[in-house]
């Protein structure tokens, strides 16, 4: 089962020393500067921030996999720091939109996926005694999140037209990970202590 001696383990040397690990690090680091530099309209800067947090978004899983970096940590620090930047970029949407009411409905659909998947994903790790890294839907949604933020950096004055097409975009991301992600971890919490996700290949 899973307990707190599983958290000591995950601050272990060997668990927390690893180039994927420092990237996500970074990430996380960047995060309150790119919200920063957006509220005080350094928008350029904050676009460049944004691109370097994912390009190691990008790099730590592709790091991980091809030199056998794959940490238990890591699967736990790569999604904080999705949630995290996911939450730092909706409140940059709100500090320049938030007098748009689809722009609070959009932040309310991110704050009960990311309880849902809290309580679900929380819920499956004791259960099964193994953490659950990101799939390929929630690296998916993570993606589209972003690059619709990348374009409201880019175009901080787009109509509120295309604001709502981008973040239905983003939305409809959203609800697809949010299914795929409750219906794994209902199927593991279902098999109980050992279950494994399949291969992301396989999912």
């Amino acid at each position: 089962m899973y307990d707190i001696r599983s958290f000591r383990r995950l601050l272990k040397k060997e668990q927390v020393c690893t180039i994927p690990n420092y990237m996500s690090f970074a990430r996380l680091l960047l995060i309150p500067f790119i919200v920063w530099f957006y509220a005080k309209e350094a928008y350029v800067v904050a676009v460049v921030l944004l691109a370097v947090a994912e390009l190691t978004d990008v790099l730590d899983g592709i790091v991980a996999r091809k030199f056998h970096m794959i940490t238990e940590l890591g699967k736990v620090l790569d999604p904080i720091c999705d949630k995290v930047m996911q939450g730092g970029l909706a409140a940059c949407l709100l500090i320049r939109h938030g007098d748009l009411w689809y722009v609070w409905a959009f932040f309310g659909l991110l704050v009960v996926k990311e309880l849902s998947m809290l309580i679900l994903g929380g819920a499956a790790a004791r259960r099964t005694g193994h953490m659950v890294g990101a799939q390929w839907y929630g690296k998916f949604s993570t993606v589209v999140l972003n690059s619709v933020m990348l374009v409201l950096f880019l175009l901080p004055k787009l109509q509120p037209t295309y604001i709502a097409a981008l973040l239905a975009l983003a939305g409809a991301a959203m609800l697809l990970s949010m299914v795929l992600y409750t219906r794994l971890w209902l199927r593991l919490i279902r098999l109980g202590d050992g279950a494994e996700p399949a291969p992301e290949s396989e999912s």
